[in-house]
């Protein structure tokens, strides 16, 4: 096998992935690793997880491009031509936009194939036989993607009817079960690599609920997209309100909410911060009912003193007499 073979990995983070960049790699495939990062791929900002990954993949001597959507990927989220999964999570739609950008990337830098960490059956949307089939063909890949994990069942991709990749390279994975990855992994001498868990967060229906209440108002956008990682949730007279659950999350509030709406936090108790996603006017029953559930999660619930800092940078402060009980806030919660 010569250097002149390159091939573009298709890179998640996850095990799966990696060990399939790792495997052709060690059979003299020059790989360049793409990925793409959508903003509910990690619970992390997309910069953080941006940076962490092109860490990770450099340790392991795989250059990576490392990609981040916005604008391509909320109109798959918002509606998808194939559907959702159990929850919010347009897999199908989401695979074959990557496999369409994956396929331009090649392009660029006269890659001969696509390398992928696909285990037939592990997902029961996208990793089926008939959706893999399809997501290849609507993104114009068809025979151009090598999954070296369950390739010894396959129909054997183009790379590999030219001789490119041998069929005696690959494994006969099927199904959930990750004890064959982790013996590989072994083998491969790969330690430090994220535990095979987590994933889209979009598949996580009590998250799924909360973007869907961002779409309905029309506000998914690369701001919302992170606030909504954030904090609990609730509606107030159609606006969005976010009151942080710890003090990592009110530190988030306080710094990237600034200057988009109002940003409430307690001065004579402890308690979380607040974030009014308005920049329009503060009228008095938007503002109480949210100090009431503010005041919901704070140490002491009556005679609250906060202070309210405004969108243009004024800041004002208002006593709250009584907070909410719990199922009167929980009546708003999103």
């Amino acid at each position: 096998m010569t250097s002149q073979v390159r091939a573009v990995a298709l890179l998640s983070g996850g095990l799966d992935s990696t060990l399939s960049a790792l495997l052709l790699k060690g059979k003299g495939i020059e790989i360049y690793g793409l990925m793409f990062v959508t903003p509910f791929l990690s619970k992390s900002s997309v910069e953080e997880f941006s940076e962490k990954m092109k860490h990770y993949y450099k340790s392991l001597g795989i250059p990576i491009e490392v990609r981040i959507l916005t604008d391509e990927y909320f109109p798959i989220v918002i509606a998808p031509a194939h559907g959702y999964g159990k929850c919010l999570n347009p897999c199908i739609d989401c695979r074959t936009l990557f496999l369409t950008l994956a396929k331009r990337y090649m392009e660029e830098i006269d890659a001969d194939f696509l390398v992928t960490g696909e285990v037939v059956d592990q997902r029961p949307m996208s990793q089926t036989l008939k959706s893999i089939e399809l997501i290849e063909r609507e993104s114009g890949m068809k025979g151009m993607v090598v999954r070296p994990l369950s390739g010894a069942f396959l129909t054997p991709s183009e790379p590999e009817i030219k001789g490119i990749v041998k069929r005696e390279w690959f494994l006969d994975l099927r199904g959930k079960r990750r004890l064959n990855q982790l013996k590989l992994a072994e083998k491969l001498g790969l330690k430090n690599f994220p535990q095979p868990a987590g994933g889209c967060l979009l598949t996580n229906c009590g998250f799924s609920r909360k973007v869907r209440d961002l779409i309905n108002y029309n506000e998914l956008n690369a701001f919302t997209a992170e606030v909504v990682k954030v904090g609990r949730h609730f509606r107030v007279d159609g606006i969005k309100v976010v009151v942080g659950r710890n003090e990592e999350e009110d530190l988030y509030i306080s710094r990237n909410c600034k200057g988009l709406g109002y940003i409430i936090e307690p001065l004579t108790v402890a308690g979380p911060a607040g974030f009014i996603m308005t920049k329009g006017y503060l009228n008095d029953s938007l503002l109480e009912t949210t100090l009431k559930i503010i005041g919901r999660y704070c140490d002491e619930k009556h005679n609250i003193l906060f202070s309210v800092f405004s969108p243009t940078g004024t800041i004002f402060e208002v006593k709250l007499k009584e907070a909410f009980e719990k199922h009167e806030s929980d009546a708003y919660m999103v």
